[in-house]
């Protein structure tokens, strides 16, 4: 599997991230994510 998508929390956690993966595969915050879990691109999936 090279791609993840997420849906959004329901509940947010006391601490993940100070800033959220968007909608947008090339936002700097989602390859953060893709590169940390070794995958090719993160997404948010939209509702």
């Amino acid at each position: 599997m090279k791609s993840i998508t997420v849906n959004l929390f329901t509940v947010k956690p006391d601490m993940l991230f100070h800033i959220h993966i968007t909608t947008h595969r090339h936002h700097w915050t989602n390859q953060s994510v893709a590169e940390y879990f070794g995958k090719k691109q993160a997404i948010l999936k939209e509702k």
